[in-house]
């Protein structure tokens, strides 16, 4: 009788750990979703923005071509994307430093701060997502957490990290 209880007592303690594991696990999973979503809308924006800077920057097609090219591989890696994507952006806003009547025109503007208000979005979901990284990689490197992560399979997930060289090229998108 007291090895069936101990026995109930250890499968009660296994199922209240690997829930409360899945539960931050799900919030991880979560966050970056959410991420692939303000990625998608910000994919969504460029075409537009492509579209209306075509008729002004003529010599400048490799910058399109790769911001173009960026946006097909969103769906891949989207920390690799968002990195490209933000280099490619960042050049050519300041392309359209070059072209005095494309930093006057309306739809440009509207793109640019459409385009700088989404980059906040995206940085406040970077935040959240790295939050929830935190805290679940934590939660299964804990003892005696880990032993139950190691039992149910539980692995640590990567922070949102910039590259080195893409950290001077973040975007700047003008005033807001």
């Amino acid at each position: 009788m007291i090895y069936l209880i101990i026995l109930l007592l250890l499968l009660l303690i296994c199922i209240i750990y690997f829930n409360l594991m899945k539960k931050r696990e799900n919030e991880v999973k979560n966050a970056y979703s959410s991420l692939d979503i303000m990625f998608k809308r910000r994919n969504d924006l460029i075409p537009n923005l492509v579209n209306c800077v075509k008729g002004y920057i003529k010599y400048e097609k490799d910058t399109l071509n790769e911001l173009i090219n960026a946006r097909t591989s969103f769906n891949k890696d989207s920390i690799k994307y968002d990195n490209i994507v933000n280099k490619n952006l960042n050049n050519l806003f300041l392309l359209s430093e070059n072209y005095p009547n494309l930093k006057a025109n309306e739809e440009f503007l509207n793109l640019q701060k459409s385009l700088y208000d989404m980059e906040e979005l995206i940085s406040a979901g970077r935040r959240t997502y790295n939050a929830h990284v935190t805290s679940f990689n934590n939660f299964i490197s804990y003892f005696p957490n880990l032993i139950f992560a190691k039992i149910f399979n539980f692995k640590k997930y990567d922070l949102f990290k910039i590259n080195k060289e893409d950290k001077k090229d973040r975007i700047y998108y003008g005033n807001k």
